[in-house]
C-alpha cells in the first residue's frame, strides 16, 4: 500500500506545472494586435479582476521582447501579460498563436471599394453571360435581372472598364439566316425518255477555284448556275413537280423547322374484334440549323423527312412509306445545297370506264379499262441559305 502511494505521488509531481517542460514564445504585432507565437500548444488563464492573462511554463525566447507599451512580467515559470482595457483574447485553430485584440480593432471593418454597374443586354442570355463572367473573375459579383434583361455587376473601379467591354463583346448581335427551300419530285423515267442527263444536273462544285490568270486558267467545275438551269429544264418538260417552296428565317445557332404535313386517322383492328383509331402524320418535315462564320460562310445542318401513303393492306389499312436524309455542309452566302437520292418506286393503277355501261353488273367489265403504271421518283430538296442584314448592319 505504501509503495502504491509513492508511485501516485511521483506521477502527480511529474504532471504538475512545476515539472512540466517550459516553452519559449516570441511576441509580435500584426495590424495593431499583439500575437504570441509558440512552437507548442499554448495554455493560458485570464484573470478578469487583475485584467491579466497567464501562460504557465512559458518564458521569452532569446532576443524576443514585447512591443513598447506592453506590460508583462515573468513570475517564476509563468509569463503574465497585462491586457489593455476592453481587449479580448483568442486562440488560433492550431492552439499555437494567442492573439490579444485591443478594443479599437474590433470595429475596424475592411472597406469594400466595389461599386455596382448596370448593364442591359440586347442579344445574349443574361444567365449565360453572368456565369461566364463569374468564372473568369473571382472578385466580381453578378446578379441577373430577368425582368429588364440586364446584369447588375459589383466590381472594383479599376476593373470597371474591363468588365464592361467584356460584356459588350459577349452581347454582340447574332446574324440571321433565311433558308429558301424548294422541294421537288422528279420522275426519273420521264427524264430518261426526254434524254435529260439527270445525274449530271446535281454533279457540281460549290467553289470555282482560283481566279483565272494568263498562264493559269484555274480549276474548271460546274457552278450553282448549272443546277438552276438543269432544274428549270426538268420543270419545263414536266419531269419535275414542285411540292413546296417554303422560306424561314432563324438566328445563328438556332434550329428552324418547316412542317408541311397532314394527320390522317386510321382505324387499326385489334384483338377480340376490337378497333382503335391511330393518327398517322404524313408530309414533309425539314429541319435546318445554321452556324455563321466570321467570313460569312454558313455551316448548315439539314435534316429532311418525307412520309407518303403508298396503298392499303388486305384489311383496308393504309400503308405509308418514309424517306429521310441528313447532311452538314459549309457554303458561301447564297449558294444552294442539294439533297437527293430519296428514291421511291410507286405503282399507280388508273381505271377508265364508259359512263353508265361501265357500272352494269357482269358486262360492265367489257366497258372498263384498267391501266397499271410503275413510276420511279426521286425527292430533291434545294436549300439556299442567305444572310439577313439587320438595320444596324446596313
Amino acid at each position: 500500500m505504501l509503495k502504491s502511494l509513492r508511485i501516485l505521488t511521483l506521477s502527480a509531481l511529474l504532471l504538475s506545472p512545476a515539472f512540466a517542460q517550459e516553452t519559449t514564445v516570441a511576441p509580435t504585432t500584426q495590424d495593431g494586435r499583439l500575437v504570441i507565437v509558440s512552437p507548442e500548444i499554448i495554455r493560458y488563464t485570464v484573470d478578469p479582476n487583475a485584467n491579466t492573462v497567464t501562460l504557465p511554463n512559458v518564458h521569452l525566447g532569446e532576443g524576443a521582447k514585447f512591443p513598447e507599451g506592453t506590460q508583462w512580467k515573468q513570475r517564476g515559470a509563468d509569463l503574465i501579460v497585462t491586457l489593455p482595457v476592453g481587449a479580448t483574447v483568442s486562440l488560433s485553430p492550431d492552439n499555437k498563436r494567442l492573439t490579444i485584440l485591443p478594443a479599437n480593432t474590433l470595429t475596424a471593418i475592411p472597406k469594400d471599394e466595389r461599386a455596382p454597374i448596370f448593364l442591359p443586354l440586347a442579344n445574349a442570355q443574361p444567365a449565360l453571360v453572368a456565369a461566364l463572367v463569374t468564372r473568369l473573375y473571382a472578385n466580381v459579383r453578378v446578379e441577373v435581372d430577368e425582368r429588364q434583361r440586364a446584369l447588375l455587376i459589383l466590381v472594383n473601379p479599376a476593373d470597371r472598364q474591363l468588365i464592361t467591354d467584356l460584356v459588350r463583346q459577349l452581347d454582340t448581335e447574332r446574324p440571321q439566316v433565311m433558308f429558301e427551300a424548294e422541294i421537288l419530285e422528279v420522275n426519273q423515267d420521264l427524264t430518261t425518255s426526254l434524254g435529260l442527263q439527270y445525274d449530271s444536273i446535281f454533279t457540281f462544285k460549290l467553289t470555282e477555284g482560283d481566279a483565272p490568270q494568263l498562264l493559269n486558267l484555274g480549276k474548271v467545275g460546274r457552278s450553282p448556275l448549272t443546277l438552276s438551269l438543269g432544274l428549270n429544264a426538268l420543270k419545263a418538260n414536266g419531269a419535275a413537280r414542285v411540292l413546296a417552296q417554303p422560306r424561314v428565317t432563324t438566328l445563328d445557332g438556332l434550329e428552324a423547322r418547316i412542317n408541311s404535313t397532314q394527320t390522317t386517322p386510321v382505324i387499326v383492328p385489334g384483338a377480340n374484334n376490337t378497333q382503335s383509331v391511330q393518327n398517322i402524320t404524313t408530309g414533309i418535315t425539314l429541319r435546318m440549323t445554321p452556324k455563321v462564320a466570321p467570313d460569312g460562310t454558313v455551316e448548315a445542318n439539314l435534316s429532311i423527312s418525307v412520309s407518303t401513303p403508298t396503298g392499303t393492306t388486305s384489311q383496308g389499312v393504309p400503308q405509308f412509306s418514309s424517306r429521310e436524309a441528313s447532311t452538314t455542309v459549309r457554303v458561301r452566302n447564297g449558294e444552294p445545297i442539294a439533297i437527293g437520292g430519296l428514291l421511291e418506286n410507286r405503282k399507280i393503277e388508273a381505271t377508265q370506264k364508259v359512263p353508265l355501261l361501265g357500272d352494269l353488273p357482269i358486262i360492265g367489265k367489257l366497258f372498263t379499262t384498267t391501266r397499271t403504271e410503275t413510276r420511279n421518283t426521286d425527292l430533291v430538296i434545294i436549300v439556299t441559305p442567305r444572310l439577313v442584314l439587320s438595320p444596324n448592319q446596313r
